[in-house]
């Protein structure tokens, strides 16, 4: 029911804000911005982006989403990512090491645990990730991150010749 796909969502949520992440949230492109916020009033704690997550996905530092399509994106740049299956739905295509699979509220949060604690190692992540920037959302990784895995695909489709 909406009611209860309401309330499964205002959890996750309150989950996230726990750990000092900069949350943006997107809804599929058919879903309706108002009534999700009439709705849900904890996204008003959290970021709506704007743009299509495709032009932004690659600056983000983990990912979580719900038996999403976008998975394949994960699975193309090794993004760290919680896929949310409570009903523990098998998405055969939609599988890799960094996509994580949470099916309740007790594993998302541990799962997201270890998400921030390896974010945490990395000794410019908060220095970056809370000053004020134009985007801060990225921990000045992202790039090389992306950058890495085009190098990788590049050279393995030719052979390591350029």
């Amino acid at each position: 029911s909406w009611e209860e796909h309401c309330f499964r969502l205002e959890k996750f949520i309150r989950i996230m804000l726990k750990f000092p992440f900069k949350i943006y949230y997107s809804l599929h492109p058919k879903s309706s911005k108002l009534l999700y916020q009439r709705d849900i009033k904890i996204l008003s704690k959290i970021n709506f982006l704007n743009e299509n997550i495709s032009c932004c996905f690659c600056f983000f530092d983990a990912y979580v989403c719900s038996l999403s399509s976008t998975l394949k994106w994960s699975m193309k740049t090794g993004m760290k990512t919680l896929n949310i299956n409570p009903h523990k739905m098998l998405l055969n295509n939609y599988y890799g090491p960094s996509i994580k699979e949470c099916y309740n509220f007790d594993d998302f949060e541990k799962k997201l645990s270890v998400i921030f604690y390896s974010l945490k190692k990395n000794p410019n992540y908060f220095e970056k990730n809370f000053k004020k920037q134009k985007h801060d959302f990225f921990d000045g990784n992202s790039g090389i991150r992306l950058v890495n895995k085009l190098l990788k695909l590049f050279f393995s489709k030719n052979d390591g010749n350029y």
